[in-house]
């Protein structure tokens, strides 16, 4: 299985929250951010770039708002996996996308019991291709 290592964001995520949903995707990346990352071992620089649209975390209305919030620590690696979602790069399959989501919430300092549930819950319910 390939191995995500050493995520980092580089710029600061800038985002712009529309009045109304747009088919669920309530906000917009409004400046580009660069983000790298190591896949087994080979780096990887990615650019979210401006106008993205994101829901921020996927949670489903049955998960207790303890375990997980729409906005909090993670939403740097929340965005950056939804990015790879909507675009499926082809060297970037839907385990890798995940494990860029868990990276990116270790380098948020999302705490290891709520990014474990939240990465689990992206690979059994997120989307795959």
């Amino acid at each position: 299985m390939p191995r995500v290592t050493e995520v980092r964001f580089h710029d600061d995520l800038h985002l712009v929250r529309y009045l109304e949903g747009r088919e669920g995707k309530l906000f917009v990346v409004s400046r580009p951010y660069r983000v790298t990352w190591y896949l087994d071992g080979e780096p990887m620089s990615w650019i979210v770039p401006k106008g993205t649209e994101t829901d921020l975390a996927s949670i489903p209305t049955i998960v207790p708002k303890w375990i997980a919030q729409k906005v909090g620590g993670h939403i740097e690696a929340a965005v950056i996996h939804d990015h790879l979602c909507i675009v499926k790069p082809i060297a970037i399959g839907y385990r890798e996308a995940a494990e860029v989501f868990l990276g990116g919430m270790v380098a948020c300092g999302v705490p290891v019991w709520r990014r474990e549930l939240m990465y689990r819950a992206v690979l059994i319910g997120g989307p795959k291709w």
